[in-house]
C-alpha cells in the first residue's frame, strides 16, 4: 500500500495517523490472536509506514529552511547594494560639499 502524501500538508499526516490508529484497533479488536510472525508483520509494516513519513517530514523541513535560506541570502544582497549606493553617494557628497 503505497501513498504519495504531500509532506508540506499537515491534514495528510493526520489522515495517515488516523488510518493507522483504525488499523491498530481492527488489530486489536480480532477475536483470533495473531501470531508472532503475523505480529512482527505488522510492527515491521508500522515501522516502515513511521520511517518514510519521518523521512517526508525532514524533506518538507529542509525544503522550508532551504527557501528561508535563499530568501534571506536575497535580502542581504539587496542591502548590500543599497548600503554600496549610499557610500557612494556619501563619498560624493563629501567630495562635492564646499568646505
Amino acid at each position: 500500500m503505497t501513498e504519495t502524501l504531500d509532506p508540506g500538508h499537515p491534514r495528510d499526516v493526520l489522515d495517515r495517523l488516523r488510518r493507522l490508529e483504525i488499523e491498530t484497533a481492527e488489530l486489536r479488536a480480532r477475536p483470533d490472536p495473531i501470531s508472532a510472525d503475523d505480529l512482527a508483520g505488522v510492527v515491521e509494516e508500522l515501522l516502515a509506514a513511521d520511517r518514510g513519513a519521518a523521512i517526508e517530514d525532514l524533506e518538507c523541513l529542509l525544503e522550508v529552511v532551504a527557501a528561508g535560506w535563499r530568501a534571506t541570502r536575497r535580502e542581504l544582497g539587496a542591502v548590500r547594494a543599497e548600503l554600496e549606493q549610499l557610500r557612494s553617494e556619501l563619498a560624493d557628497g563629501r567630495a562635492v560639499a564646499p568646505r
